[in-house]
């Protein structure tokens, strides 16, 4: 992974970063005042400057080299694009040898007065030339778009949106990956590598025993930014890990400052936020949307929980136990509307859980097995969001001595079949009343 952000990196710093200008109105509109000491462009006269320059840079005479490498690094920037046209087509090797070593100044240069532009657009008036912040843009600020123009989003979120891209740019791992990213055609591949990069970093496989204590030198932890731009790339590109060897992405996430981040209410909470939903809403992969659903609950995010385990439930890789676990993050969300989708699941007699009880008759002690269907435990899911007792309808439950309607899907269950006709009549025939057209009234007495 590294060698591929790398080498594709060295390319993207020369050539993309070469192209174009950094800022760009609709209506052509010069870019914001204060943004950067100098324009975005680079001035023809300071181009023909630094070309004067890296001519000498082949001189004969070592002092007339080294004095015109000296002003190429002076001038930063505005040397760039000079210095990068003569890596790669200056035929004298002296030169092309310098111009290495002056490059990559001049592209970090380059890169920062972009940010700097790129921050100072606190309006969002301008396009900036940074790869990846459009579609950041869109998905963190709820971006509304038609026929691929953007017609409104939430602007309460752009700065902190746009201080926090900044961030990712800042740390030099994310912004190969971006850069990369946009640039390659094996997205997928880099962005599963990525993950399986982070993973690696976070449990490494070296340990070393110093005095009886077991100690990871290759340990890190990944940063808020390191977690955020794979989420982000990994909903951008719908990319799935569905590597048991990897561990689950809360494996990943647990003690990170990413997950502290989403926990509490700082300037970049809300924007961290709207990026986990949109990843959530992403994933296809059953065991990773179990996973995703548990854990959003576990950081404040219940109906986004319940979200995925509406679609949780109607997948048909999903095993009968994880539609359960499901079923009670739709209770947890104490939304009504939902009474018809659980009815949906009212003809499934998938078997979720089976107990053997030991029950005595006639003085001998009988093993009996007792099985909840996915349709009970719905059933009883219903009727906890309806705001009524299971245990009306004729449920069994469990865990009565807790004195409690917290739902479990293994909570309630029917004793005997004709409990579980009698109950799915009755839940029926109370809907259906419910449900009924009221009569308009009748006309006023005399």
């Amino acid at each position: 992974m590294v060698g591929i952000l790398r080498s594709g990196w060295a390319w993207v710093s020369v050539i993309g970063l070469g192209c174009g200008g950094v800022l760009a109105a609709a209506d052509g509109a010069a870019p914001p005042q204060g943004a950067t000491s100098g324009s975005p462009e680079i001035p023809a006269e300071q181009l023909a400057e630094a070309e004067r320059w890296i001519e000498k840079l082949g001189s004969e005479s070592y002092a007339e080299r080294e004095q015109a490498q000296a002003a190429l690094a002076a001038l930063g920037r505005m040397a760039r694009p000079a210095l990068a046209a003569a890596l790669y087509s200056h035929p004298n090797p002296e030169v092309r040898r310098r111009c290495a070593e002056l490059l990559p100044l001049a592209v970090a240069a380059d890169f920062k007065a972009r940010v700097d532009m790129f921050l100072a657009d606190t309006a969002g008036q301008y396009d900036h030339d940074l790869p990846g912040w459009t579609a950041f843009r869109q998905m963190v600020c709820n971006e509304w778009r038609l026929w691929g123009y953007p017609i409104g989003r939430d602007r309460r979120l752009e700065p902190a949106a746009r201080r926090f891209f900044a961030q990712i740019l800042q740390e030099p791992a994310n912004r190969e990956l971006l850069f990369t990213f946009w640039q390659s055609p094996r997205q997928l591949e880099l962005v599963r590598s990525r993950r399986e990069e982070l993973q690696a970093s976070r449990y490494p496989q070296q340990i070393v025993v110093i005095n009886g204590t077991v100690v990871r030198p290759n340990l890190r932890i990944p940063t808020t930014a390191d977690i955020a731009t794979l989420l982000f790339l990994e909903a951008y590109s719908g990319a799935s890990v569905n590597n048991p060897r990897l561990g689950t992405i809360t494996t990943l996430l647990q003690g990170t400052p990413f997950d502290r981040t989403l926990r509490e209410n700082g300037e970049f909470t809300p924007v961290l936020r709207q990026l986990v939903r949109v990843w959530a809403a992403s994933r296809r992969e059953p065991q990773e949307m179990y996973t995703v659903m548990n854990w959003l609950a576990t950081i404040g995010l219940s109906e986004d929980a319940a979200r995925v385990a509406l679609r949780l439930l109607h997948h048909p890789g999903v095993t009968p136990a994880q539609r359960g676990h499901a079923l009670g993050h739709l209770v947890k969300s104490a939304d009504k509307t939902l009474l018809p989708l659980l009815e949906n699941l009212f003809q499934d007699h998938s078997v979720i859980y089976s107990m053997t009880q030991i029950r005595v008759e006639d003085g001998k002690q009988q093993r009996v097995v007792t099985q909840v269907e996915l349709r009970d435990a719905a059933l009883a899911a219903a009727i906890l969001l309806d705001g009524r007792r299971p245990t009306d309808y004729g449920f069994t439950d469990r865990m009565a001595q807790r004195n409690n309607d917290t739902f479990y899907y293994y909570r309630y269950y029917f004793a005997d079949d004709t409990q579980r006709t009698a109950a799915f009549e009755r839940w029926k025939r109370e809907r259906s009343g419910e449900r009924a057209p009221q009569q308009p009234p009748g006309p006023p007495g005399r």
